[in-house]
């Protein structure tokens, strides 16, 4: 499966007033932002699997906590719980890969609440604890668990 090529056109800095076709400077490549929006809208019109096959140009050496947020967003708008619940626990097996602990803290959070709505608050606390062991202190992850815990 190929992802959608997005080719651009860049203004070169020695022509600043293009004016034709041969005076841009004409990128073809796959854009990452645009990965991203297909796969979120492809997971809100119930397309799951078609919003997968996004995932590994956006994902070429570990997981994308901003895209895999993005998507599960979108599934959670849906209800589709168990989709975005799944999403996000791929996402988070290996923590301690992944460089951005707000990224990392904010995943925990959403995965929490999506268990929460799912009707599994269980499951929800032990995904936090398990967030506080990776990321310990961390304000956000603290302020959803006296949540979930009331």
């Amino acid at each position: 499966y190929q992802p959608y090529t997005i080719d651009s056109l860049m203004i070169r800095p020695e022509l600043p007033d293009p004016k034709s076709m041969l005076d841009y400077d004409i990128a073809h490549h796959p854009d990452r932002r645009a990965h991203e929006v297909y796969a979120a809208a492809s997971a809100g019109c119930g397309k799951i699997e078609e919003a997968r096959k996004y995932l590994p140009a956006i994902e070429p050496d570990r997981p994308d906590l901003a895209a895999r947020l993005l998507i599960a967003k979108v599934l959670q708008r849906e209800s589709r719980w168990s989709e975005a619940i799944l999403l996000l626990r791929e996402g988070l097996r290996e923590p301690k890969l992944l460089p951005q602990p707000a990224l990392l803290a904010e995943a925990y959070a959403r995965l929490a609440e999506i268990q929460c709505l799912a009707g599994d608050c269980a499951a929800a606390q032990d995904t936090l604890q398990e967030g506080l062991r990776n990321l310990p202190g961390n304000k956000l992850i603290e302020s959803v668990l006296k949540k979930i815990k009331r």
